[in-house]
């Protein structure tokens, strides 16, 4: 009787192995065929059901170029600022008459005009607000030593006359073209930012010539008596004749060529 019960409890012992075995392996198998049970989607819900996908990041706005500023303080800037500081010195030295002392300052100027651009180009120091300046600080100086060599008698009035009036006309345009390519908003702190610059001054050749002869105008009409030569010199008179085509000429090209003297940025 013992060993028959044993047999059959050894018997329903590895059915049941059987049985767990199989069931092991069916269930594996529809793991592997069936897909994924999604969550069911809530129809109602009181606040808000959180998105699946990555929230993205708002960009930054983007820097205008326009509105980058520049490093305007180099080396080239600051010559070209001294020499706007020396030129109302030099005027004055020559309304009174003391003609060695302006023309020992004016050298010396003449030699910044040519030191500045010199180091900016070796040094890659050019900057935007150079272009500017550099032709400005021309301008100034000679303004300055035109009218006051034209209180002291040493230049005439109409040659004064045509030098200032094509220099104001220069620095009028120039003032409506800053306000032209500044990039908006167009407020009174931005116009006058010399950082942010907004076009690029190219001086055609003539007009680098005709300054280099105004300069030497200047500096021997200012030489000639402290050297004791004649004022109505014929070499002087030549002079005075060429500086005054030269300038005219100069404002013809800045009109019918302004296009490539001045760029935009």
């Amino acid at each position: 009787m013992l060993p028959s019960l044993q047999r059959h409890a050894l018997c329903r012992v590895s059915s049941l192995s059987v049985f767990r075995s199989f069931s092991i392996s069916l269930a594996s198998r529809a793991t592997r065929i069936l897909p994924p049970v999604s969550q069911p989607r809530r129809l109602f819900s009181n606040g808000p059901t959180p998105s699946t996908q990555p929230q993205s990041q708002p960009l930054a706005p983007s820097k205008d170029a326009k509105d980058t500023k520049e490093n305007i303080y180099t080396l080239p800037n600051a010559i070209t600022l001294a020499r706007i500081a020396a030129s109302p010195v030099i005027g004055y030295y020559i309304t009174v008459h003391q003609y060695p002392l302006a023309l020992g300052l004016l050298a010396v100027a003449a030699a910044s005009d040519f030191v500045d651009g010199f180091i900016a180009r070796t040094f890659n120091m050019k900057t935007a607000f150079g272009t500017v300046l550099d032709p400005a600080a021309d301008k100034i100086l000679m303004t300055v030593l035109t009218v006051s060599l034209c209180d002291a008698g040493l230049l005439s009035v109409p040659l004064a006359g045509l030098i200032i009036g094509r220099d104001v006309g220069l620095v009028g345009a120039t003032m409506v073209y800053r306000y032209r390519t500044l990039s908006e908003p167009k407020t009174w702190s931005r116009y006058w930012d010399v950082s942010l610059p907004s076009a690029e001054v190219h001086p055609p050749l003539i007009s680098k010539l005709n300054t280099a002869l105004q300069l030497l105008l200047m500096y021997v009409s200012l030489a000639a008596p402290v050297y004791g030569v004649p004022i109505g010199h014929l070499a002087l008179e030549t002079l005075r004749w060429t500086v005054g085509g030269t300038t005219i000429g100069s404002i013809l090209v800045y009109w019918f060529n302004r296009q490539n003297v001045v760029k935009q940025l």
